[in-house]
């Protein structure tokens, strides 16, 4: 597979890029920077919190969190994490509405073992059970802080306003009740299941960073992932859209809801129902719009309020 160079950038950017698809499906994406001094690499995975099964909200944040916690070549559950320190780097992930993405920085020196451990834990993650009831533990932490914060109340009101038959209107973190009540029988093959029908490499886009050759970096990607495999018949299908059902019918907009919060300063959020403006990316329409509500400057809406 021949990658193909991406000369479309701002004229001041020295960087280098190119991207290919492997013959499995995975989309690769390779950034040469001369004044790289560590290395990078990111996965996303179209998966999201809109996968999850309705009967377990929060389940696509969880996997999230097991993916690090040991693989079939790599079983301690700390051995990412410690790799990573030792390599003078960091880590971190995140799972979206319809995304969830794992990246990492190290010394350019570590990437290649960096990479094959990244390679492993999401292909074949252990999902080890006793692993498994501590992890729901540390989700249920994170749901327990996000309970006072004041943006998180707000948000978690306006997806309460959606649709009920649409996955925004869901619970998306996830917590003790949701993940630890919700799973009957054995909890790892339900997980490792829901894993399957949504990691694969179809669904898959690496990134690699740093100041190797992007040769260097492609060769390296197609040593360690061309093969890579795994998912059911269902992950390697088309992925499904959320358009439908309409989250916010007409009947659910034009609300006003006061929020009882959980600091002294007041707030005031307005939320607007879009369409997809994934087509205007090129144009990105919303940053305009921001710019015009955040404009700081005299006369502007900001100056208005104050």
């Amino acid at each position: 597979e021949k990658a193909e160079p991406i000369l479309n950038k701002p004229a001041s950017d020295r960087r280098l890029y190119q991207a290919t698809t492997l013959p499995n499906g995975l989309k690769v994406v390779n950034v040469q920077d001369p004044t790289a001094v560590t290395a990078a690499y990111s996965i996303s995975v179209q998966v999201g919190s809109y996968d999850d099964p309705p009967e377990s909200p929060g389940l696509a944040h969880f996997v999230e969190h097991l993916i690090f916690l040991g693989s079939k070549r790599y079983p301690d559950p700390s051995g990412y994490d410690n790799f990573v320190s030792s390599a003078g780097g960091s880590m971190n992930a995140y799972t979206a509405s319809e995304a969830t993405v794992f990246y990492t920085e190290v010394q350019e020196d570590s990437v290649e073992e960096g990479l094959d451990r990244f390679k492993d834990m999401l292909t074949d993650p252990l999902f080890n059970s006793d692993f498994v009831e501590k992890e729901v533990h540390a989700v249920d932490s994170e749901h327990q802080k996000n309970i006072q914060d004041p943006d998180e109340r707000i948000y978690s009101t306006i997806v309460g306003l959606a649709n009920p038959l649409s996955p925004v209107s869901r619970f998306h973190t996830g917590n003790l009740e949701t993940l630890h009540n919700s799973m009957k029988g054995n909890w790892t093959e339900s997980i490792r299941a829901w894993f399957s029908d949504h990691y694969c490499p179809p669904r898959m886009a690496l990134a690699t960073y740093g100041s190797e050759a992007l040769s260097a970096q492609l060769q390296r990607v197609q040593r360690l992932f061309s093969e890579l495999r795994g998912g059911s018949r269902k992950c390697q299908g088309p992925r499904r859209s959320w358009r439908e059902p309409t989250a916010y019918t007409p009947d659910r907009l034009g609300k006003f809801v006061e929020v009882v919060g959980s600091s002294p300063e007041p707030q005031l959020v307005l939320s607007f129902f879009l369409p997809d403006l994934r087509k205007d990316f090129k144009s990105q329409p919303l940053a305009y719009l921001k710019y015009l509500l955040e404009f700081g400057g005299e006369r502007g809406l900001l100056a208005s309020l104050r």
